[in-house]
């Protein structure tokens, strides 16, 4: 519960921070409203998910399921990269900048965080499904034999190298340029 306790105080330096940057071009009264809305909206999911958070991890198969859903949300990132843009004003109103907390303009310009956010994703997700008590023969927990530790470890890291290049390639194989059904691929077909 500990470890869940400070990643979750370090996630809320983040938040504050995306907080700010979405009310930062508000008009003053709303600036005000934003932030604190924002902030209270945080501490009080951080705090009632913290809980019952480490309540549900004691489920024995759900780190897996897991594991396998955040690959899925990874491989989607990297999917649907191209899909939303922002390219309006900036946000005038409250709820324009709870929205421009989602889709940040950094994203755009340096593209290449989507990549390295959904290989962290996939690293998580490897770490969630390394971590399923059910797999301890197989990963070394407490259930696996002392004399499979080498075994062990090369299958942890296997899991992790796997999920992330899994994840990358899967990504670049659906976005690649002139792949079938995309309108340019198609109208190159048709001209040869």
């Amino acid at each position: 519960m500990l470890a869940i306790v400070l990643i979750d105080l370090v996630l809320a330096g983040d938040n504050a921070i995306v907080i700010a940057l979405a009310a930062c071009n508000l008009l003053p009264h709303l600036r005000k409203k934003a932030i604190g809305w924002g902030a209270a909206g945080a501490i009080a999911v951080h705090s009632l998910m913290t809980p019952g958070v480490v309540w549900l991890l004691k489920i024995p198969g759900l780190m897996l399921v897991g594991g396998i859903g955040l690959l899925w949300i990874a491989y989607k990132l990297l999917v649907d990269q191209g899909e939303k843009r922002h390219d309006g004003p900036a946000a005038s109103t409250f709820w324009g900048a709870m929205k421009t907390i989602v889709v940040l303009k950094l994203v755009e310009r340096f593209p290449i965080i989507i990549k390295l956010g959904a290989a962290v994703l996939a690293s998580t997700a490897a770490k969630m499904i390394v971590g399923e008590q059910l797999l301890d023969p197989i990963y070394g927990g407490p259930g696996a034999l002392p004399s499979a530790q080498t075994l062990n470890t090369v299958a942890e890291w296997a899991t992790y190298v796997i999920a992330v290049v899994a994840v990358l390639g899967a990504g670049w194989w659906a976005t690649r340029p002139g792949r079938p059904g995309e309108a340019g691929a198609d109208a190159n077909l048709v001209r040869h």
